[in-house]
């Protein structure tokens, strides 16, 4: 059984700066790997969520050479990610920009399974960690390693919450969504977080890619009142008009879907 975690450097899924192996076998870690990958164009969002800069990464290699190692730790085996639908999105796009198809892995999610056994906690990579060590894993493939053999989980106590998230994932995965406003009760990095667990792309700006717009019930409140709208707003508008399938939808609708 392998674990994987994926960082990006923007919402672009073949923008791969970062990624983490762990290997087990026999209920115990038995070889890791984290590195780097030579990524452009990092938005400064996406380096607040994970805190990888573009001066990290000069130095290291790109996908292209780093591939042929990933594909001999991934072909054939079980890969388990914190939420798969986005690691295998993630991976399908990468591997589709260099002209190759993604080896052949199962893959599982954790995140699940998680939240079945700790109901209560922040359904954080790093909180679930202290639900069974003292201490974090130096790498998030680690970490997810760690919870695996501590829980002793196989593949097939995964496999039984599959189901739950698939229903889940459907009803955002593969959109790219921007907000416009504030939301309430809920940051912008813990609303990319969401999206980006659930197979979305998260991005600040509105552009030819964007397919769906959330607006904000202060953005709404106050275009009731005054009847403006914000730049984000208006330009999707703009883009409907001009024949580009993008949807707009309320901050309550957003969190409907989560």
């Amino acid at each position: 059984m392998i674990t994987l975690a994926i960082h990006t450097a923007n919402h672009w899924p073949d923008s791969v700066c970062h990624i983490s192996l762990a290997k087990i076998q026999q209920g115990q870690i038995i070889d890791t790997l984290d590195t780097y990958i030579y990524a452009e164009e990092f938005d400064p969002f996406f380096t607040s969520l994970h805190g990888i800069r573009a001066e990290d990464v000069k130095q290291a290699p790109t996908f292209k050479t780093f591939e042929p190692i990933l594909t001999q730790w991934l072909t054939n085996e079980t890969v388990v990610a914190y939420y798969a639908p986005y690691e295998e999105q993630v991976l399908r796009d990468v591997y589709a920009a260099q002209g190759k198809l993604v080896p052949n892995v199962n893959f599982l999610s954790l995140l699940q399974r998680a939240k079945t056994e700790w109901p209560h906690i922040t359904p954080s990579l790093p909180h679930i960690v202290l639900q069974v060590a003292p201490t974090l894993a130096p790498t998030e493939g680690e970490m997810l390693a760690t919870i695996l053999c501590a829980m002793q989980w196989t593949a097939t106590d995964l496999v039984l919450t599959a189901p739950s998230a698939v229903s889940s994932v459907q009803l955002l995965a593969g959109e790219t969504i921007v907000f416009t406003g504030g939301l309430e009760g809920m940051t912008r990095s813990t609303a990319a977080r969401l999206i980006r667990q659930q197979g979305a792309m998260f991005s600040n700006t509105i552009t030819k890619h964007t397919t769906l717009l959330v607006i904000s019930a202060s953005s709404l409140e106050r275009h009731e009142r005054t009847g403006q709208e914000s730049t984000k707003w208006r330009r999707a508008k703009q883009l409907i008009a001009q024949g580009q399938t993008l949807r707009i939808i309320t901050e309550q609708q957003f969190k409907d879907f989560l």
